[in-house]
């Protein structure tokens, strides 16, 4: 983000007539504990009973000064002014500002950034002093610690404090390493540096940087992101990106080299257009990545051997892509991405990470239709053009520059929207088979990742990818069951089926019989009484009638 330089400053309207010369210089005090103090020179050649200078932000005054000694001031609106003792012309003006916490510092390593006020047109001088500490790297660039600019500075000065209050450098040809003691990182480093050329090669740009800083910080420093390039040949980590082995040495490995790249272009005159930075960023460490891997740029994925606990089976590395269902998606709903994107909006982390594939995709594109080798000329175009000061006009500098390194008059939907037309068009088929391994389609990895572990299990690995394989399977020949076999199975099914299940069912029984007899259904019943017998008389048999 580009930051203001240029101070306001009050004049008089008779010295403004008379043509009068002015000037300013600034003594810059880093301390090693993150304070700074300031002091602005200042040259008047008129008389002057009030004057007015602006204050650097986030700082306060000390004092005011004349060769005389203090003059009497006063704060307004981000100003100090102050009377003058004298009527004499040629006056020199000190004012003396300091700022607690000026840099931020993580662990010896400091960073701090000042706008410092100028008079348009007039050079400006900024003498940097060190205090128990060390300059690294400033922007502008220092010679022996002096910067002469025309008009205001925007400084940044990267300084190491001489405690490394816990800290150990770790030293490697281009980065040097800060992070806390006991951690070594010399693994990320040392792959870093194999592709390292690859940022010179694809961009064409000669690093103002001859060596980086690299910070570990503390992720609240950082929130949403693995790292960032502060300026001033910083790049900051995020301590727990650093130990995390999730990550993994290739992906550690090209964000490293993501905020290289931001480096070698933090010259050009478009660093309002993240679209374009990010994009370009990605493309280097992307390249990079797939390369690590194994890949080429003609290829999505590649069949490579992985171990874990002591197991090697296969898996699919996958480029780093657009998915082609978000880039279908996009483009039908009518594309609401802007060239105004950057990362520090308010948005969603889908929508963050959409805009740093999609950006990927606009250069990822361009360079496979005309050549990586235009890529270098569209920056080096760039280069050679003017400051734009808003996003859609630093994207027309750069769609110009496109058309200018292709000599192609392409409209601007061709070079921010690549393929679109087709997808319109002939519908999704089509659309996927012209951008091809520019963006991954995740159902066919997943079928690909399918079928190499079905092909794992199975002893044998298929023709997939760059990669052949040579898997010897060995072990004893073809088991064939004999007579025996089939008795021990018998004897196998009926111990553990059949007997288990006799058992069952006693245990079912028993249940049974325990459940009748507590609930007294079990028990004879008892004989039905039976009324006692009354004896009766006989009864008299009647009289025999005589025999006649």
């Amino acid at each position: 983000m580009r930051l203001p330089a240029l101070a306001f400053l009050l004049l008089l309207a008779a010295a403004g007539s008379c043509g009068a010369v002015a000037g300013v210089s600034y003594d810059v005090y880093f301390h090693g504990n993150g304070s700074v103090e300031i002091d602005a020179n200042i040259h008047l050649d008129w008389a002057f009973t009030e004057y007015a200078w602006w204050l650097p932000p986030g700082t306060e005054v000390v004092g005011v000064y004349d060769a005389r000694g203090p003059l009497e001031y006063w704060v307004d609106g981000g100003k100090v002014k102050f009377y003058s003792t004298s009527t004499e012309n040629g006056q020199e003006i000190r004012a003396r500002f300091s700022r607690a916490n000026a840099s931020d510092c993580y662990g010896p390593v400091c960073h701090a950034g000042l706008s410092l006020s100028g008079f348009s047109g007039e050079e400006t001088q900024v003498r940097m002093h060190f205090e128990h500490s060390k300059l690294f790297a400033s922007e502008p660039a220092a010679d022996n610690g002096l910067i002469t600019k025309a008009g205001g500075v925007y400084l940044r000065a990267n300084y190491v404090a001489d405690d490394e209050k816990g800290y150990a450098l770790g030293e490697f040809p281009h980065y040097a390493v800060y992070a806390p003691q006991g951690e070594d990182y010399s693994q990320f480093f040392r792959q870093a540096e194999r592709y390292y050329w690859l940022v010179g090669n694809l961009t064409g740009l000669t690093p103002v940087c001859s060596r980086f800083i690299v910070a570990s910080v503390p992720d609240e420093m950082l929130a949403n992101f693995a790292g960032d390039y502060s300026g001033a040949c910083l790049i900051r980590l995020k301590h727990s990106f650093m130990n995390s082995s999730w990550y993994g040495l290739p992906n550690f490995m090209q964000t490293v080299l993501h905020e290289t790249t931001h480096g070698f272009m933090g010259t050009l005159p478009v660093q309002n257009s993240s679209w374009f930075k990010e994009g370009v960023s990605n493309f280097v460490a992307f390249r990079a990545y797939d390369l690590e891997e194994g890949m080429t740029p003609e290829t999505a994925y590649v069949v490579k051997q992985k171990t874990f606990n002591g197991t090697t089976y296969p898996f699919v590395s996958v480029a780093k892509r657009i998915p082609l269902n978000e880039l279908d998606d996009f483009y039908l709903d009518g594309g609401k991405w802007t060239p105004e994107w950057t990362p520090y909006d308010q948005q969603t982390t889908a929508e963050r990470d959409f805009g740093y594939s999609y950006s990927h995709f606009i250069i990822n594109a361009f360079a496979r239709r005309f050549g990586d080798d235009k890529l270098p000329v569209v920056v080096a175009e760039l280069s050679r053009s003017g400051e734009a000061s808003t996003a859609p006009e630093e994207t027309g500098l750069i769609l110009n520059a496109m058309r200018s390194a292709t000599g192609k008059k392409l409209l601007d939907d061709e070079l921010l929207y690549p393929y679109r037309q087709t997808l319109l068009s002939q519908g999704k088929n089509a659309f996927k088979a012209e951008v091809g391994n520019l963006s991954i389609d995740q159902d066919e990895i997943n079928k690909t990742q399918t079928e190499v572990f079905a092909a794992y299990y199975r002893r044998e690995i298929p023709p997939i990818g760059p990669h052949e394989y040579n898997v010897t399977e060995t072990g004893s020949p073809d088991y064939e069951p004999n007579s025996t076999d089939f008795v021990l199975l018998g004897i196998v099914v009926v111990v553990a089926v059949i007997m288990p299940l006799l058992f069952l069912a006693l245990l079912a029984y028993l249940a049974y019989r325990l459940f009748r007899k507590l609930t007294g259904k079990g028990q004879a019943k008892p004989a039905a009484k039976i009324p006692p017998v009354t004896p009766q008389k006989p009864q008299a048999k009647p009289p025999r009638k005589p025999k006649r």
